[in-house]
């Protein structure tokens, strides 16, 4: 039998710690040092929360800027659509960048005037 001093070394271990045991300080340390590379995405999400228009508005920023927007492709990757394709305009996948950005029949360039008053 190996003496309890080798054994010792396969155990799991916090690394952050001075003498390797989890401390609740050194876990903050590392959440807000993580924290700091994410300086953009926290300015987003602070924007959403204090966004003042309607509601609907601003629960459809949460869900795109959270990736939780349904759209035809993430349909399609938990199999429950054929393909991902985009059924207005069929010409590409179906993704948030198409919807918002791509997709020629979602907003109509007439339009854009009256969806842009619509967001105050």
């Amino acid at each position: 039998m190996p003496p309890l001093a080798s054994m010792r070394l396969d155990a799991p271990r916090w690394r952050s710690g001075e003498d390797d045991a989890f401390s609740v300080s050194a876990a903050y340390g590392i959440q807000t040092s993580l924290g700091s590379s994410n300086l953009v995405s926290d300015l987003i999400w602070s924007a959403i929360a204090k966004y003042k228009g309607k509601q609907r508005i601003k629960v459809f920023l949460w869900l795109v800027c959270g990736g939780r927007l349904l759209t035809n492709d993430e349909r399609y990757r938990r199999h429950h659509a054929a393909d991902a394709h985009c059924v207005i305009c069929n010409n590409g996948w179906e993704d948030v960048n198409h919807i918002l950005g791509q997709c020629s029949a979602v907003i109509k360039p007439n339009k854009l005037q009256e969806f842009l008053a619509d967001l105050d």
